[in-house]
């Protein structure tokens, strides 16, 4: 059953047609209360709550931030498909093989350009499944290293992190004016910015599939914790 007759067989479904249901939706800033019979809405309301200090929601950012890694996998991998079959490409189904040779064909896409259309789908298939990270993004946080404005988590962030100029720039611009950014602080967090400008223009994506390639199976660097750009 495809998504399309799934949500046909749905809306005939009497929990959705005639049933009274009460969701709620519990947030970091509040709780909705939502309320319906059939489809028509009877009650829908959000109460906003105090939020604590941030440290101890940083776990919880990062369990959700989990559950929608995974949900967006799924959804992904069905774009996936759709997109080969609208444009006639052979899903490539992941078996030890495929999923070996992947990083071979996606090296030689950025080098050399695809042999097969089967290439494309291995090589996209195998990089959808490893997407990388939103620099300027992180999840329910107010900034990519969480919501504080303070040396030591900026400092730790930027250890990993990969962006461009222009993001570069803006950071920059944002920290300036901070009381803490000045002296040694200030000279450690700018050249930590340059460092981060300098990975992203040396193709560290290119870079990691080549060691991928070359190293022993047990020496392969690994990607976790680096923060590739998307």
């Amino acid at each position: 059953m495809n998504p399309d007759q799934a949500l046909a067989k749905w809306k005939k479904h009497p929990f959705y047609t005639s049933q009274v249901v009460l969701g709620l939706d519990i947030g970091i800033e509040g709780i909705g209360v939502f309320v319906r019979k059939g489809p028509k809405t009877i009650f829908a309301r959000t109460y906003l709550v105090t939020l604590p200090e941030s440290a101890p929601m940083a776990g919880r950012r990062q369990k959700r931030a989990m559950r929608r890694s995974r949900t967006s996998a799924r959804h992904r991998d069905y774009l996936f498909r759709q997109w080969c079959k609208e444009f006639n490409i052979p899903i490539v189904e992941g078996d030890a093989n495929a999923r070996t040779d992947a990083w071979k064909v996606r090296y030689r896409a950025v080098t050399a350009g695809v042999a097969s259309a089967e290439a494309v789908s291995v090589g996209l298939r195998h990089a959808l499944s490893r997407r990388g990270f939103s620099y300027h993004r992180d999840g329910d946080a107010q900034f990519p290293w969480g919501d504080e404005l303070e040396f030591a988590p900026i400092s730790k962030w930027l250890q990993n992190a990969i962006f461009d100029q222009s993001y570069g720039t803006e950071l920059k611009w944002k920290l300036e004016n901070l009381d803490w950014m000045i002296d040694k602080k200030k000279e450690s967090i700018e050249e930590s910015i340059d460092a981060c400008v300098a990975n992203y223009n040396a193709a560290p994506l290119i870079a990691h599939i080549k060691a991928h390639l070359e190293a022993p199976i047990h020496r392969r660097p690994k990607a976790w914790g680096r923060d590739f750009p998307r």
